[in-house]
């Protein structure tokens, strides 16, 4: 990073931010460091350059919004710049997405049967591959002591059409 312009410096403290699991650790160069962004990092060891990632939505926004293009803002535009300003950006899409991302419970929808259609984050805690012919059934891969609410719950929908929402 010495080498870079300290604006694309700046910038990137947040996007390494983003890409750290929450409480991951970044580690520096001695002559490197997190610059106008401690809100994003706690330090572990001045010394070694270790920062812990602080859980923050800042490091999303900075992601979504800033651009880590090579270019130069007076240096001229990047080779793709041109079509990226042709497209319209959603920002109603790109927030929704990142909320999800950073706050949305590990979740699974499913259809009536129970067959995994979508799957948002970690569900190791609930699922995992069954044993034998692979399968995306959800009952199947429930972890222990989760099969009997989850079988109830897709009765519930099937038979008598009200949506559910589990938690455990």
């Amino acid at each position: 990073m010495i080498y870079m312009e300290p604006e694309l410096q700046g910038r990137l403290i947040p996007a390494f931010h983003y890409a750290l699991k929450p409480n991951g650790v970044l580690f520096l160069s001695a002559s490197e460091g997190i610059g106008n962004h401690p809100h994003l990092f706690a330090s572990v060891n001045r010394k070694w350059k270790l920062y812990r990632a602080v859980p923050s939505a800042a490091s999303v926004r900075d992601v979504m919004f800033g651009s880590l293009s090579w270019a130069t803002e007076s240096g001229g535009k990047a080779a793709d710049a041109t079509d990226r300003e042709d497209k319209k950006i959603n920002i109603g899409e790109m927030t929704r997405r990142a909320l999800l991302q950073s706050y949305a419970p590990a979740s699974v929808v499913a259809d009536i049967k129970g067959n995994i259609l979508f799957v948002h984050g970690e569900t190791g805690k609930y699922l995992r591959p069954a044993p034998g012919q692979p399968t995306l059934n959800v009952v199947d891969m429930a972890r222990d002591g989760l099969p009997l609410d989850l079988r109830a719950a897709l009765h519930k929908v099937a038979n008598q059409g009200i949506p559910t929402l589990g938690q455990h």
